[in-house]
């Protein structure tokens, strides 16, 4: 479980805390690539055609031949890809990273979790959650710090070839894991048809399905455009959009604590709290115009996106109850396909709409989603019911 949260939250918190404001300042601003939202729709398409054709036949690969091989060869690609990007001049080359950010994906889709869960069990994958937000706050305080003082002294391309090679040097300490297998004597046939069936006879997987779709347009704003609108918005440094990067994934990193003390796992506190916090503050954040007020909201965004993530993964892996990574592939199949088809549409959205009004769409978006996982839980209250 600790071997598990060091690996996990060295990749969430340190490295992307370090690559994040550069990646994204590399790709849409004139600093890099300045891609438009459109273009940039099209490159994360890319990489999630990549990752929906790979998806299904990584988890059958998992389930195989191994859980924590599939994680670190993960790992392995996207680092190459960063040492690729950190060389490129223009849109047609970053698509080779596109290919390696997929292959990524893929691997990693369900290959950490369900080794996690088949190590120890609901209440210790909670605890283990708790654990790798606690230690979202050294890391990401050593990779903000990093991230600021590259970002007064070296070009752009520096961090991203950086952040290439320990994201290699964490699949070779993930190589360490104990192993563990699904169905290994089953043939690959066996366990992509038995991992499929999974979702659907569960309708609780097929709400999580759905709701993912709506979650789209805040999951990318989360994740790039609220940067972005910050850069354009205020214009800060390149050193003081690092610091601000810093103290919205530090803040995020109040989960840890909240997961560590949780007795045991509350699905409303984890996931419908969270998402009703968000859609609120999606609505608010564009009548707010002050910079400081701003980051606090993005930073409360970031702790309920983030709770949302424990919970949905925890409920998840209990409504699965054989060829853990299969099933969760399946489920990771479908989001690839949205991510497929989404990215432009939203691109398209957020120059009708500026970045600044297509918060309002993401709250209503983040709402309906509540509303598809309202009725997941209360089928599966009525289930532990019955039971």
């Amino acid at each position: 479980m600790v071997k598990w949260a060091v690996a996990s939250a060295f990749t969430s918190f340190f490295a992307f805390t370090l690559l994040d404001p550069y990646y994204l300042q590399f790709f849409t601003t004139d600093r890099g690539l300045n891609l438009s939202p459109t273009l940039f729709g099209l490159y994360v398409s890319f990489h999630s055609l990549v990752g929906f054709l790979l998806e299904y036949p990584s988890g059958t690969f998992s389930d195989k031949f191994g859980r924590r091989l599939s994680w670190a060869l993960g790992l392995f690609a996207y680092g190459v890809g960063l040492l690729w990007l950190s060389q490129v001049t223009s849109f047609y080359l970053a698509l080779i990273t596109a290919s390696f950010q997929g292959m990524y994906f893929a691997l990693k889709s369900g290959s950490s979790s369900d080794w996690l869960y088949d190590h120890v069990g609901k209440e210790g994958m909670r605890e283990a959650y708790g654990m790798y937000y606690l230690l979202a706050v050294p890391f990401t305080l050593v990779g903000g710090i990093i991230a600021t003082l590259l970002g007064l002294q070296v070009a752009i391309w520096v961090p991203i070839a950086f952040v290439g090679i320990i994201m290699i040097a964490n699949g070779a300490f993930i190589l360490t894991f104990t192993e563990n297998y699904g169905s290994k004597d089953k043939t690959s046939l066996q366990i992509a048809k038995e991992g499929g069936s999974q979702f659907f006879k569960n309708p609780i997987l097929q709400i999580v399905a759905v709701q993912s779709f709506f979650m789209t347009l805040p999951v990318w704003i989360n994740s790039a455009w609220w940067l972005t609108y910050l850069v354009k918005h205020y214009n800060p440094t390149v050193g003081k959009t690092a610091l601000m990067f810093t103290i919205s994934a530090v803040g995020g990193a109040a989960v840890g604590v909240y997961l560590h003390r949780s007795e045991q796992t509350n699905y409303q506190r984890f996931i419908i709290y969270p998402s009703l916090i968000m859609g609120v503050i999606y609505f608010m954040l564009p009548f707010f115009p002050a910079f400081w007020l701003y980051v606090g909201f993005i930073t409360l965004v970031i702790v309920g996106a983030r709770l949302r993530k424990a919970g949905l993964s925890i409920l998840q892996n209990e409504c699965i109850e054989t060829e853990r990574a299969t099933a969760l592939s399946f489920l990771g199949l479908i989001s690839k396909f949205y991510w497929m088809v989404v990215p432009p549409l939203w691109g398209l959205v957020i120059e009708l709409l500026t970045l600044k009004y297509t918060f309002l769409l993401a709250g209503g978006c983040t709402f309906f989603s509540l509303f598809l996982l309202s009725i997941a839980l209360q089928m599966r209250e009525n289930r532990e019911n019955k039971d």
